[in-house]
Parts: C-alpha cells; structure tokens; sequence
C-alpha cells in the first residue's frame, strides 16, 4: 500500500508547501484544493480497497493457499480474516500517509518538525509498549493489525 500511495503522498506535502516554503508563490486556494483532491483520492482508493478486498479474501485464501488455510487453527485466526483486517488497514495507512505529509509540508521550522518528530517516536513508543500487547493478548493476530489502524 505504501508503494501505491507513495506518490501522492510526496505530491501531498509539495501541495501543502514543500519545505515548508510558499511552494514557489501558487495560490493557496489551489494547494489547498489539490491538497483535499490528494486526500479523497486515498481515500476513495482505500475505502473501496476495504469494501471489496475484506469482503473476498477467504476466496482468495483458497484460491492460492488451498483448503486446509482457510479454516481457523484451534485457538487460533483464520488466515481469511486476518488479510481482511488488513484490507481496512490499508485505508487507514492511506489517509495517515496524505495527513502526514501535509504536516511536514506546513511545518514553518526545523523546529516544528523536530517536535512532530518527536511525538511520533513518542506515540510509537507507547504503542509498542502498551497497545500492542494488549491487542495481541486480547484478539491475536488480529488485534495487532487493528492495533495499527489506531
């Protein structure tokens, strides 16, 4: 998903200013309008990604893997659900990738993004120590790819 969406990501941020510049003197009208089409694209793109894939990956489980991989070890996930969750994921990570480039795209200062940086590795932190376990703990494999929507 990363690979798909990489490329508006990067237009993103040069819509919302570059390095933080006036990105050259455009209106802000139109950066802002490019800005919002950048966004509902990823997530059109991801929601209908979510719609569809989450709805056929145990056929596409069984196509591939065969039979045996479709049903759910004891005490464990179906394969089949687990890329469902991903599914969703991918329009979470789509919407996460065009927000944040518009952030570093908008920051005035080396400053700005020192402490957005910094709260990042913050909130990833927290979440590997706190979040994650609890999702794997509590709803498996699963769980962890929720865990990631969050």
């Amino acid at each position: 998903s990363r690979l798909v969406f990489a490329a508006h990501r990067g237009a993103a941020a040069v819509a919302a200013g570059g390095d933080g510049g006036d990105a050259a003197g455009a209106d802000a009208r139109d950066l802002r309008e490019a800005y919002a089409v950048r966004m509902r694209l990823a997530l059109y793109v991801g929601l209908t990604f979510a719609a569809l894939g989450a709805n056929y990956t145990e056929v596409l489980v069984r196509l591939l893997a065969g039979g045996r991989w479709t049903d759910a070890p004891p005490g464990g996930v179906a394969p089949a659900d687990v890329l469902a969750a991903f599914c969703l994921y991918t329009a979470a990570l789509a919407f996460n990738g065009i927000a944040e480039a518009f952030v570093y795209g908008t920051a005035t200062s080396n400053q700005d993004v020192a402490v957005f940086t910094a709260f990042h590795a913050a909130v990833g932190a927290c979440f590997a120590l706190l979040f994650a376990p609890y999702a794997v703990a509590n709803y498996g494999v699963t769980g962890i790819v929720w865990a990631n929507c969050a």
